[in-house]
Order: structure tokens, then sequence, then C-alpha cells
């Protein structure tokens, strides 16, 4: 018996992908097999994750105000029911900004380390 190889449909070839389908790509975080819905306002805690590229127990951390490393700006949860082992959802639109925030935060004191040393530099000469 002969095996015939499989090959793709045409329109499964590659091909290279416009601008909207690449940007798309690209900022796709929401892996919920459940739902392919990428614009999802509320995210599960591993998809919280995904989204803020921070592991669990540093997520943990920047959630516990008894941490050093507590950070208020973190998305807190809330439960989605009322039963006490309600599963925890978070906003999208809180990771998101707690991204920008910390983004803006290092700009800063990028910005601030380049004029201290321009400043430094001045006094030198």
């Amino acid at each position: 018996m002969q095996c015939r190889k499989k090959t793709k449909p045409d329109f499964l070839n590659e091909r290279e992908l416009n601008k909207g389908e690449a940007t798309s790509i690209r900022v796709q975080t929401n892996t919920d097999e459940r739902d392919g819905d990428s614009d999802d306002l509320l995210l599960r805690f591993p998809e919280l994750l995904k989204l803020t590229k921070v592991g669990r127990s540093k997520a943990y951390d920047l959630m516990n105000p008894k941490s050093p490393a507590f950070d208020p700006d973190y998305p807190a949860g809330f439960p989605l029911f009322d039963s006490p082992r309600s599963p925890k959802v978070y906003w999208r639109h809180e990771a998101l900004a707690w991204i920008e925030g910390r983004s803006n935060k290092f700009r800063n004191q990028q910005q601030r380390n380049q004029q201290q040393r321009n400043q430094q530099q001045g006094y030198k000469k």
C-alpha cells in the first residue's frame, strides 16, 4: 500500500502576512482555548501571567501587601461568583495599565540618569 504525502491546500501555503495580520498575531495574548476572543475584558490568572510576563510566585509577591515586592498598581483580582472557591478574574485594562506604568517609570528613570550624566560631564569640563 502506497501512502500519499499530505499537502496543504493552496490557501494554507505560506504567504507574507499583511500589516494587520502581523499586528494581530504579535499582540494576541489570550490563549484560552475555550474561547478564541482576544478582546475579552476579563483575564484568568494564567492569562494575566502571560500578558504581564511575570512568573506565578512574583505575581503573588506583587499582590501581597506584606511582601517587600508589593506593587499597589499590579492588577487585583476579584471573585467571579459569591462562593468562597470562586475563581478570581482580573481586568485586562488594569493589566495593560500596569505594563504601561512600568514602561513609563523605566523611561523616566533612564531620562533622569541621562540628565545626571550630562550634568556631571558638564562639570568636568
